[in-house]
Parts: C-alpha cells; sequence; structure tokens
C-alpha cells in the first residue's frame, strides 16, 4: 500500500481534520477499493486511538482528590489503550486483514459503548455535587474535565461511525453496491442541505416545546441571497463538508433553548409572539446561522453561565419524562445517551469548534437572544483529542 500511503498520508500519519475523513471515503472506489479503506481504517485506528485513550487515561489523574473515585472511567480508557490489535509488532508494521479490520470493528464498538456508559454515569455524580454546592458552575476543573472528555469522546465515535461505514459497505456484494452506497460512505458529507434540515429541526423542536409546555413560537426559516445547497452527482469543488447529524445537533439544542426560554417568557402570549427566525448565510470559507428570539433575553443573573457544563437555567418543572431525556447524540439524529439538562449548549459550542466554526449567543435585554453559529464549510481545521 505505499503508493496509497503516499495519496492519503493525512489519515494515515493522523492528520486529522473534517476534510481529511471525507477524502479518504470519498476516495472508494477510484482510487481504494472498499477491503483497502477498511483495512487501512483498522491500520489508522490502531495506531492512534490507544494513545488518544491513553491520554485521557492519564489526564485523570490530576483531578481534584475530593471528587469521586476515577477508577472504573481510567479502566474504560485503559482497555482502549491496550488495544488487542497491534498496528506495531517488534518494530514492524503489522499487515492487517480483513478479517482482523472486521473484528478490530465488533471490538472498538462494544468499548466506546462502555466508555460511554461509564462518562454519563460519573457526570451524573458531578451532578449531584453541582446540585448540592459542593461544586459550582463554571469551575475550571469541572469545564476542562468535560470539555476534553466529550471532545475526545465525539471524535472518537466519529471515527468508529466511518469505520462500521467501512465494514457495512465490505459486507455487501459487489453486485449489491450502487452509487448511492458510495455517496453515503464519507460520514463528513458534503451532501447537507441546510435548509430542509433546518426545517425538520423547527418541526422537531415545536413538537417537543407542545409536550413541554402546551404551545411553542412559529420558526421561519430564511436563507442569504446565493445561499445554494450541494447535491450527489454534482461536479466541482464541495461546498460544505459537515456531519450532517452534527449540525442537526447544535441546531436542535440551540433552537429548543430559544423555544424553552420564549414559552416560559411568554406563556399564553407565545401563541401571538413574533417567530423565532432562522438566517443562513454563506461566505467563501464558511456557513452562518443565526436563531433570533424574542424571548426578552437572557435574565442578568444567568449571563456568563450560558455555556458552563451542568449547568442549566430553566426550571425543573418544564424537564418532563421526554424533555430531561433529550439532548444530542452527534451519530444519532435523535436523542442522547450522553446528554441532559445543562450540558446541550456546552456540546452544541463543543461541535462547532470542532466543524471549525463557533457558537456565541448576543443577548439585547429586554428583547431576545441572537445565536450565531459559524460552520467551516471545507473541514481544514485539526481534529484535537482534548
Amino acid at each position: 500500500f505505499s503508493s496509497l500511503r503516499e495519496n492519503h498520508g493525512e489519515m494515515l500519519e493522523g492528520k486529522l481534520s473534517f476534510g481529511a475523513l471525507h477524502r479518504f471515503a470519498a476516495s472508494v472506489p477510484k482510487v481504494l477499493t472498499t477491503n483497502q479503506a477498511l483495512i487501512q481504517s483498522t491500520e489508522f485506528l490502531t495506531t492512534n486511538i490507544p494513545p488518544r485513550a491513553a491520554k485521557r487515561s492519564l489526564a485523570l489523574l490530576d483531578l481534584p482528590k475530593s471528587w469521586p473515585s476515577v477508577s472504573q472511567l481510567a479502566k474504560r480508557y485503559e482497555d482502549l489503550a491496550n488495544c488487542p490489535f497491534p498496528s506495531i509488532v517488534d518494530g514492524k508494521r503489522k499487515q492487517v486483514d480483513t478479517g482482523a479490520a472486521l473484528a478490530f470493528g465488533t471490538w472498538y464498538e462494544n468499548k466506546m459503548l462502555v466508555l460511554e456508559h461509564e462518562i454519563a454515569e460519573y457526570q451524573l455524580l458531578l451532578r449531584d455535587m453541582m446540585d448540592h454546592r459542593v461544586l459550582t458552575p463554571g469551575q475550571p476543573e469541572v469545564e476542562s474535565f468535560l470539555s476534553a472528555t466529550y471532545n475526545n469522546l465525539i471524535v472518537s465515535t466519529l471515527l468508529l461511525n466511518q469505520h462500521k461505514n467501512y465494514v457495512r459497505l465490505a459486507g455487501k456484494a459487489a453486485d449489491e453496491i450502487t452509487q448511492d452506497h458510495y455517496n453515503a460512505l464519507p460520514v463528513v458529507t458534503r451532501y447537507c442541505n441546510l435548509l430542509e434540515l433546518a426545517a425538520d429541526v423547527a418541526d422537531d423542536c415545536r413538537s417537543e416545546c407542545i409536550k413541554s409546555h402546551g404551545d411553542a413560537p412559529d420558526v421561519v426559516v430564511t436563507a442569504g441571497r446565493g445561499f445554494e445547497v450541494d447535491q450527489p452527482g454534482s461536479t466541482g469543488a464541495p461546498k460544505l463538508l459537515v456531519v450532517k447529524a452534527h449540525v442537526y445537533f447544535v441546531l436542535r439544542e440551540v433552537l429548543l433553548r430559544a423555544m424553552d426560554s420564549t414559552a416560559i417568557a411568554l406563556g399564553r402570549r407565545v401563541q401571538t409572539s413574533p417567530p423565532i427566525q432562522i438566517t443562513l448565510s454563506k461566505s467563501e470559507s464558511e456557513i452562518g446561522i443565526r436563531i433570533s428570539d424574542r424571548s426578552g433575553g437572557i435574565p442578568p443573573q444567568l449571563r456568563g453561565l450560558e455555556f458552563c457544563f451542568l449547568f442549566d437555567p430553566l426550571p425543573h418543572a418544564v424537564h418532563n419524562s421526554a424533555h430531561a431525556e433529550r439532548g444530542v447524540h452527534p451519530t444519532k439524529p435523535s436523542g442522547s445517551r450522553w446528554a441532559g439538562p445543562g450540558l446541550g449548549l456546552p456540546l452544541a459550542r463543543l461541535h462547532c469548534r470542532l466543524a471549525g466554526g463557533d457558537l456565541v449567543l448576543q443577548n439585547l435585554p429586554g428583547h431576545g437572544t441572537d445565536a450565531f453559529i459559524t460552520l467551516s464549510r471545507f473541514g481544514t481545521a485539526a481534529l484535537s483529542d482534548d
């Protein structure tokens, strides 16, 4: 594979970005066969996942001694660090075959599920400490730990899902595979109709808001002049490289927060309130999304806390069973195994920054709040592991 490694050195040398992930997956079948992509994905993951996991395990040693024991969480990271599919044996790269690549995929998925569960359990312990005022919103140790933990989890899950796509395609007979299968292979896709996605998110959020509050503000989605969408089969340079489920998650969290705030502030008057506005825009290198509400703005006592992990400004009464369980899983368009109240906006901003963008809030007292989302169009930002 020496020539293939020259063509796809970004992946094999660990230079990880949305763009690199997309280009590697999009090279199937023109440059790589599905089996070759699966094998090289295994080589990449078995080289990069263990040190990433070891780094997280070592970082746990720096947590305050007053925090709950991290022994179980450390064990999960150590399990990943001790990968039984070594890429290097006696100083030489081990040859990987399709069978080993498939076995690794199963092992990796199982270990990630256990890790997610352990993170969720530890998060509950921290939330309990927050509720009992042992920890405070915005405490640097909490912010640093949860930001690095979820950043690593998002990136690792992204890599896992890309690997699973190779596994699924490798399991199909050659005569079953169509161009649509190849178009759907990259997890980082260029085929994302943001207008349709925003409209779908708006419908979903209104349904959830009605369940929680009995009513919901309307939503109007508009796009700036020249805004265009890349479709499957088109030619030319990609206009946008994103993980569609990530974008769904960010929009959903920000819009739900805007709807909740509006419904709480206006009560029954929400029926006649101005609609929440979602505006899409683009520049040469970025996509912009603005979500504007008329909730009256962020109360003074809450300003500066909006992006703090585990801080939930909404009354507990609005968190019914459906609402409290909602959150964001960057690989699933609905629901979350990770999140809950007090995690949505911090995780949304984390996803934006991983995509080379950001999420900021602008408050106009007595009027409302504007959320500004930016995303890189070309996926050039490096995906760090903390």
